[in-house]
């Protein structure tokens, strides 16, 4: 998976049924860099919570829709 980028739509997984059961965030800031990417820490927006997420747990959204602009 590509390194995630500021402002990206993302889902954290919150159980083992797979990357559509959690909440969508923004992508804010890497808090912690891990050797191992997957171990790396994320700050993510979620409505006006920012939560840190453990990259492990995150999965890029598809855009569904057209272009913007």
């Amino acid at each position: 998976m590509k390194p995630l980028k500021r402002g990206e739509l993302v889902r954290i997984r919150r159980s083992r049924w797979g990357p559509d059961t959690g909440e969508v965030g923004v992508v804010l800031k890497r808090t912690y860099m891990a050797y191992e990417e997957k171990n790396s820490r994320w700050n993510i927006l979620v409505g006006d919570i920012v939560k840190e997420v453990v990259s492990a747990n995150l999965f890029r959204v598809k855009n569904e829709g057209g272009s913007v602009g």
